[in-house]
């Protein structure tokens, strides 16, 4: 579990939960991150360039 501190001064637990890496595709990760993973052959292939697309307005939904 992970426990976040919560601005009251309590704290939140939460569930750490591996997943498949094809699975990051769909998450609300920031930054976005989530399609480049998924995009690999293996969860061991080499990364070429780590570089990713600029977050911006039209390319992140903000919540």
């Amino acid at each position: 579990m992970e426990y976040d501190v919560l601005p009251g001064g309590g704290r939140e637990a939460g569930v750490v939960e591996w997943i498949g890496y094809r699975a990051t595709a769909v998450l609300p990760i920031f930054p976005p991150i989530g399609p480049a993973p998924a995009a690999l052959p293996s969860p061991y292939a080499p990364v070429g360039d780590a570089a990713l697309p600029a977050v911006t307005d039209d390319t992140y939904t903000w919540i």
